[in-house]
């Protein structure tokens, strides 16, 4: 995969991350069926924070360990500190990232451009069985020349997850597919997300990419800790 694509997308620059494991099982239970996303923006403040591990799907290898922290909630969006921690160097590293009220990736001045990238969090009152189309443009590297992606999103399910400090929360199975919407660049992005309305965040996300077909990165991100600073 080229380096610009790797910037554009993000996924792989702030979300590297390593060990432990969260499964998820289906539940089949009315209260859990009727499972939404919420309708106004999630529940969060400044100083909350959600720290994850990141793996590499296919050989199970620690990538990294990183931890999201709310600087500031405003009307419309949502800003955030990332740091990101090499587990086998300790080397840390710190980003920044903003997000409407759903966790959808918004344009800034790190990653400019237009539209929200749907695939790092849920529709308004998103439930089982709603899918959607969405688009987004974002700034190559390096340059001022923007790239147009296509999306589309769908809610498979509501799955029981167990998270590796041995709390278990519902979630909501969502799937995504992305990809430039000039086809020449024959790269195609597949996200499965488990949000879960009572962390306020994802609780595990599944990342792969394919570059004419072939797999070039395939990660999974799992909820560690949340912690609410109210």
């Amino acid at each position: 995969m080229s380096k610009p694509l790797i910037v554009l997308i993000l996924a792989a620059a702030l979300s590297g991350v390593g060990a432990g494991e969260a499964t998820a099982d289906p539940t089949g239970s009315p209260a859990a069926q009727s499972l939404q996303a919420p309708s106004a923006g999630v529940d969060a403040a400044r100083g909350d924070e959600w720290t994850y591990v990141t793996q590499d799907s296919l050989t199970g290898a620690a990538l990294s360990e990183f931890d999201v922290v709310v600087v500031e909630r405003q009307a419309d969006k949502i800003d955030v500190r990332i740091r990101v921690t090499n587990p086998g160097t300790g080397l840390t590293r710190v980003g920044a990232a903003t997000f409407d009220l759903f966790w959808r990736r918004l344009p800034d001045e790190i990653s400019p451009g237009e539209g929200t990238q749907d695939s790092w969090g849920v529709r308004p009152s998103l439930q089982v069985g709603d899918n959607w189309t969405y688009n987004f443009q974002r700034q190559l590297a390096g340059g001022p020349i923007m790239m147009s992606w296509i999306g589309y999103g769908e809610a498979l399910g509501v799955e029981r997850v167990d998270l590796p400090n041995g709390r278990t929360v519902d979630a909501l199975k969502i799937e995504f597919f992305e990809r430039p919407s000039a086809m020449r660049y024959r790269f195609e992005l597949h996200v499965v997300e488990w949000f879960a309305p009572e962390i306020n965040r994802y609780v595990r996300r599944e990342i792969e990419s394919r570059l004419a077909g072939e797999v070039t990165e395939s990660t999974t991100e799992t909820l560690q800790d949340y912690v609410r600073r109210r």
